[in-house]
């Protein structure tokens, strides 16, 4: 593949990846598109292309280029959490999610009882 076609081949792939996303960040690309992304790449890698290269190439992040590769998606199940405010609470261990993997969102800044407050106020 040719610097030109693999340029050409990119901007039409892009193209098509942010039709497909309709303007919303978190969409899922299509798994079509994402296989000819993954065609592309393994050409550049031929050429001396860089991951990092052909994914801003494509207009996505390389971390999103290597979990197509691997396969993995961002559709994990969300387990809910319980905020436990008491210092002595015993640890609460919620069941895995059928992929085995749980999801954790971090909030730094904030102590756990201003924490609990925030959350408790946004229901």
């Amino acid at each position: 593949m040719t610097s030109k076609t693999f340029e050409s081949t990119a901007r039409e792939l892009r193209e098509a990846i942010a039709k497909a996303k309709d303007g919303r960040r978190n969409k899922p690309v299509p798994s079509e598109l994402r296989a000819r992304a993954l065609e592309l790449a393994e050409a550049g890698q031929a050429q001396g292309t860089t991951t990092r290269q052909t994914a801003a190439a494509l207009g996505v992040h390389e971390t999103t280029l290597a979990n197509w590769r691997r396969g993995s998606t961002s559709r994990t199940a969300f387990v809910p959490a319980r905020l436990v405010v008491e210092q002595d609470a015993e640890r609460e261990i919620g069941a895995l999610s059928a992929a085995g993997r749980i999801r954790v969102t971090i909030v730094d800044g904030l102590d756990a009882a201003t924490l609990a407050t925030l959350l408790r106020g946004s229901q």
